[in-house]
């Protein structure tokens, strides 16, 4: 078999263990901007309970707030949430290809 053949398989694999990395790093950041979001979350509606507490005013679901944080956060928290499953899915697409990958260089070798 050829010897650039054999190559171009370890510059695949090298590529999608690449690959591979990024999307966890993706994840990681994304899971730690989901966590601070759902703490913000979690503050905005203690300070907006406060709020309607002092007017006096039935806070309901917790929803009611007057400057649409709660909502605000929570559509990030969901955007989130979905660049996340996009990357667990790279990932398990790259895991593929690159068992592809290491079986075509063991078959070249």
């Amino acid at each position: 078999m050829s010897t650039s053949n054999i190559e171009d398989v370890r510059k695949g694999i090298e590529s999608t263990n690449k690959s591979i990395a990024k999307c966890n790093s993706d994840i990681e950041y994304h899971t730690a901007l989901l966590a601070r979001a759902k703490l913000n979350n979690c503050d905005i509606i203690e300070r907006n309970k406060l709020k309607f507490e002092r007017a006096n005013i039935n806070l309901g679901a917790g929803k009611h707030d007057s400057d649409g944080d709660y909502e605000l956060v929570d559509r990030l928290v969901s955007m989130v949430e979905e660049v996340i499953e996009v990357n667990k899915t790279a990932i398990a697409r790259y895991k593929q290809q690159l068992e592809g990958l290491e079986k075509i260089l063991k078959e070249l070798q």
